[in-house]
């Protein structure tokens, strides 16, 4: 299949007058285009999508994809109540979101991924907001909401790094029932001068089999939650 090359950054509607989900939105990128290390954007111009999509990269030539929502833009998932964002080994950018989860995760970042996260709003999901592991990073830039809990908000492993440079607010009390942020499996979870508003129940992080929550000032005195958090069999926390 011939493939057409980028030679800027180019945008495209997901929506009304564009693509019909983020999933097929995804999949011409992936499979039709040569981004030729230009970026694209994917401009969600709908008020709700319901689609589980999983991305499986890399992209070819390089760049970043950018999913960017307008702020009030709601993404839950369809009847397939997979994770509503699944990347593997891609460079992606997403923002201006609010995410509902379904039986899994709400962003699922794998395999030596990349993604910078901005500006979203995280619902109630069953599982975590953000899982991130085989040697993925995530990165959380800009301030961020909280509306819903989990069994966490942030969970690493396998090698899986979070960095979180992000004030994050807090409403109607979320809960969560393993950990607010949890390591496992040599992954790490650093944030940087963060500041959290509002309530919390559950651990304030676990800490297992490796992994660390890093904070720079004493993890129970920074993160929010109703206990402090725990750590054990060489999990670590400062």
């Amino acid at each position: 299949m011939s493939r057409s090359t980028l030679v800027s950054d180019t945008q495209y509607i997901v929506g009304v007058g564009g693509f019909p989900s983020i999933g097929y939105a995804l999949d011409y990128v992936k499979n039709t285009v040569d981004m030729s290390g230009f970026n694209v954007t994917l401009n969600l111009t709908n008020s709700a999508y319901n689609e589980c999509v999983r991305v499986n990269g890399p992209f070819v030539g390089g760049g970043t994809v950018r999913i960017i929502g307008q702020g009030a833009t709601v993404w839950k998932p369809d009847a397939s109540a997979w994770h509503l964002l699944e990347v593997n080994m891609a460079r992606m950018e997403i923002g201006g979101i609010e995410f509902w989860g379904g039986t899994l995760d709400c962003l699922h970042i794998s395999r030596a991924s990349y993604v910078q996260l901005f500006s979203n709003r995280f619902g109630r999901t069953a599982d975590y907001h953000i899982d991130v592991d085989t040697c993925a990073t995530v990165v959380c830039s800009s301030n961020y909401d909280i509306i819903g809990g989990g069994r966490a908000h942030v969970a690493a492993s396998l090698g899986g790094l979070f960095l979180g440079y992000a004030g994050v607010v807090t409403s109607h009390s979320p809960s969560f029932s393993n950990a607010f942020m949890q390591a496992s499996e040599n992954a790490v979870i650093q944030v940087i001068q963060p500041t959290y508003q509002g309530v919390v129940y559950g651990r304030k992080f676990d800490a297992h089999n490796g992994g660390g929550v890093a904070t720079g000032r004493g993890a129970n005195s920074v993160l929010p939650g109703s206990s402090y958090g725990t750590t054990q069999n060489g999990g670590w926390s400062t």
